[in-house]
């Protein structure tokens, strides 16, 4: 192989380790729009529950059924806890690296450009790696808020059934 062609293919290998970085940060954005959706999705759902107990409240008379439907509130609360917790956990702002850094920019000013690009390259498949662990750990966190959301929804549909059947069998 001659230079020309290692050339070409440190330009390659250098071109898709930057673009691989620049898909981390990417990445990372998206996984905290996810982290955010999950904390409105949470909440949301216990708020049309208490919106839907407001409404059947008024229509019952007895407090044993009130005091039910207000112990029925209880798990749905706990997993919206769960959920927002994972969310607001995975929603961290991490430290990603990101290279060059400009000020380590400066010591290469009379380098070749060969050997600029060779600390360069290195350099990114470190920060690639860095950056993986904290996208892992943002995923893990996320998988859980998604699955306690998901839990969450299990239990207010059973509330919203339990709920509907008081009203059936009080009225």
């Amino acid at each position: 192989m001659n230079k020309e062609e290692k050339q070409h293919s440190r330009d390659i290998a250098f071109d898709l380790a930057r673009e691989s970085l620049d898909y981390q940060l990417t990445q990372a954005d998206a996984l905290d729009n996810k982290a955010n959706s999950l904390q409105i999705a949470a909440p949301g759902l216990v708020g049309v529950d208490v919106i839907l107990l407001a409404v059947l409240l008024p229509l019952q008379r007895s407090t044993l059924v009130h005091a039910l439907q207000d112990l029925l509130l209880i798990p749905l609360l706990l997993a919206c806890a769960a959920t927002m917790l994972y969310a607001s956990n995975s929603y961290k702002i991490g430290n990603y690296q990101r290279v060059p850094k400009p000020r380590a920019l400066k010591k290469y000013l009379e380098e070749p450009e060969d050997y600029t690009k060779e600390v360069i390259f290195v350099t990114t498949i470190d920060a690639f790696e860095m950056n993986e662990d904290e996208i892992n750990t943002k995923v893990s966190k996320l998988t859980r808020a998604r699955l306690s959301l998901n839990i969450e929804l299990m239990i207010f549909t059973a509330v919203l059934v339990a709920q509907i059947a008081l009203f059936q069998f009080v009225s």
